[in-house]
């Protein structure tokens, strides 16, 4: 049950933080770095958020369970993808820069479902595509249209760029936390493990918006 829960709590945080990141790669190197051109490279690099949190909690689950040395090797056959995909990719002019995004994202991706397939056979753990993958997929996604929608909107409003992507993050942080619960992506065993998860439960369970 905590693995099932630890690695969906993975996915529900990682998913919507490589899609806000995704769809606001250009604002976000523009407010850190004043640097336009960086947000090429962040575009690609924002889905390894997701596979590396998959894979730290992998990890520790293989730790948990006295298996060690499989997450090593694992993030070993990793890293060696990213190292040939980096030499082979970066050297094509077309791709460039790009190539090294590519090359860390695809080393995290081989990592992550080594271990989960690692995680499977070790502890039996069943899959729900649903709660899973599909729920937080359907809101992440939801939320990047309206993240993009309202930036788009607020710079044609005459925002600044800092302004506008700040308000944009809060905004889509908001409207994620508002549909996982509508379409009860959350179960109470999710919330009791987060810090606060108890009063939150209490909150929700006051007004009723909680389903289990």
């Amino acid at each position: 049950a905590r693995v099932d829960t630890g690695i969906r709590i993975s996915i529900i945080f990682g998913l919507p933080a490589a899609m806000g990141m995704f769809v606001l790669a250009t604002p976000i190197t523009m407010l850190l770095y004043n640097n336009m051109e960086a947000g090429i490279p962040l575009a690609v690099l924002s889905w390894g958020v997701l596979f590396l949190s998959i894979n730290q909690t992998t990890t520790g689950i293989l730790q948990g369970i006295g298996k060690t040395l499989i997450p090593v090797i694992n993030l070993f056959i990793g890293a060696i993808f990213k190292i040939i995909l980096n030499y082979s990719l970066t050297g094509i002019p077309s791709i460039n820069i790009k190539g090294a995004a590519f090359g860390t994202v695809t080393g995290f991706l081989i990592a992550s479902v080594l271990n989960l397939i690692a995680v499977v056979k070790l502890t039996g753990l069943k899959f729900d595509l649903n709660y899973m993958v599909i729920k937080p997929a359907v809101a992440s996604i939801i939320m990047g249209i309206t993240v993009l929608f309202s930036y788009n909107r607020l710079m044609s409003s005459g925002f600044s760029n800092s302004i506008a992507t700040l308000i944009s993050i809060g905004i889509g942080v908001i409207l994620y936390v508002v549909l996982l619960l509508a379409i009860g992506a959350f179960k109470q065993d999710d919330l009791e493990l987060l810090p606060g998860g108890q009063r939150i439960l209490l909150m929700l369970n006051k007004f009723g918006v909680f389903r289990r």
